[in-house]
């Protein structure tokens, strides 16, 4: 089992319009568990002199198809309530990328765990969220091999919505294309956006009109990202896109 760390806010993210910063890539055996994309960590509450250092919590629910953790149960939370109430007040805020029924190509809802650490080392309070991911090395074949990448051969553009620009909202969008033996486009699906809907609807607008150059694997199901970036002031930035401002010049 795999830990996952995300510290802090994650939102796992040129003029205004829509980039993709990847190639599209094969859905893997990883795929069928969802995973974290935007994740706010709980703020530590006040400690007494009998708490522990280290805190764990875990939480377990249903995640479903709109990327929302329902239903959570708080696993070895007895005697942690301030701990439980704490991430209660930020769980609504909790984004994930929905599991992928793999045979379906579309996104599905599955039981996840997230696992919450508030530290205190030396009078200095942390918080850590992580989630377990897991996966077959057969599962991957079967899906096409484990990080498998497809050329996008055609890519039609996605518009920038305009309600995001004016509050200078940034965000992010991946789109599940099923493919037939032939290669062809035979299916669409949204898996996720992020910080909104309004990135998905813009990213599957088109979303028929994708192409997706053979690899020579036997892929059935990739996943293609689009990044929604803009110039000047950024009032929510996506991680990705912050990345790319960063990086020097070429």
């Amino acid at each position: 089992m795999i830990l996952k760390p995300i510290a802090g806010l994650v939102a796992a993210a040129l003029p205004a319009l829509a980039l993709a910063q990847s190639d599209a890539r094969a859905i893997s055996a990883k795929d069928a568990f969802a995973s974290p994309v935007l994740v706010v960590a709980p703020k530590p509450p006040a400690r007494s002199a009998s708490d522990a250092a280290s805190v764990e919590v875990r939480v377990t629910g249903s995640i479903g198809t709109n990327g929302i953790l329902s239903n959570p149960v708080f696993e070895n939370a007895q005697g942690k309530d301030k701990y439980v109430q704490a991430i209660r007040e930020v769980l609504h805020l909790w984004r994930f990328k929905p599991a992928v029924d793999l045979e379906a190509c579309k996104p599905a809802a599955r039981n996840g765990t997230v696992v919450v650490w508030f530290d205190d080392k030396g009078g200095k309070s942390s918080v850590a969220v992580s989630m377990p991911q897991v996966g077959g090395k057969a599962e991957a074949a079967r899906a096409g091999g484990e990080g498998a990448i497809y050329k996008v051969a055609q890519r039609p553009r996605a518009i920038f919505p305009q309600e995001a620009r004016d509050i200078g909202a940034e965000g992010a969008a991946e789109v599940l294309v099923k493919l037939n033996d032939k290669g062809d486009n035979v299916q669409q699906t949204l898996l996720y956006a992020t910080p909104h809907s309004m990135f998905g609807e813009s990213a599957m607008a088109r979303a028929g009109e994708l192409r997706i150059a053979p690899n020579g694997s036997r892929a059935q199901c990739v996943a293609v990202p689009y990044h929604f970036c803009m110039d000047g002031d950024v009032s929510f930035p996506n991680s990705a896109c912050e990345g790319k401002r960063s990086r020097p010049a070429s």
